[in-house]
């Protein structure tokens, strides 16, 4: 059924300190997998599945709302949209890394995971991704 979304999976923070809990990706069409917190404390990454890919976001976490809510009111200017920071193959098991560079592994239909890096950079605001390994070359 169009617009039968019951088994999206959405993502829900609690902050133990505040004793308060939102869910962070309420108004997101995409089932966020595999959560990975910056060290920064700041920004969640994550993986989700968009347009026949399994790609890498991002999303910057908001201050600790005053109150427990399933569709919270975020502060003005607070962009609750996930940034993607890969565009191509499956991603899996992203792993910030204490310089701000990603650790993530990456797969296709005719080659197995591979290790990559995507490289935090000055000039480009989502980083330059850095292959690592290439188990399926000779």
């Amino acid at each position: 059924m169009d617009g039968y979304e019951s088994d999206r999976a959405k993502v829900v923070i609690y902050d133990l300190e505040e004793d308060v809990r939102y869910t962070l990706t309420q108004g997101w069409d995409r089932s966020p997998d595999t959560l990975s917190f910056g060290f920064d404390d700041e920004t969640l990454y994550f993986t989700a599945g968009d347009e026949a890919h399994v790609k890498l976001w991002r999303l910057s976490l908001p201050p600790t709302p005053a109150k427990s809510s399933r569709n919270p009111d975020f502060p003005k200017g607070y962009n609750a949209t996930p940034e993607v920071l890969t565009t191509s193959h499956a991603a899996s098991a992203p792993q910030p890394l204490p310089n701000g560079d990603i650790r993530f592994t990456q797969s296709s239909f005719t080659s197995p995971n591979d290790l990559f890096v995507l490289r935090a950079s000055d000039s480009s605001p989502k980083g330059h991704v850095e292959r690592i390994t290439a188990f399926s070359e000779n």
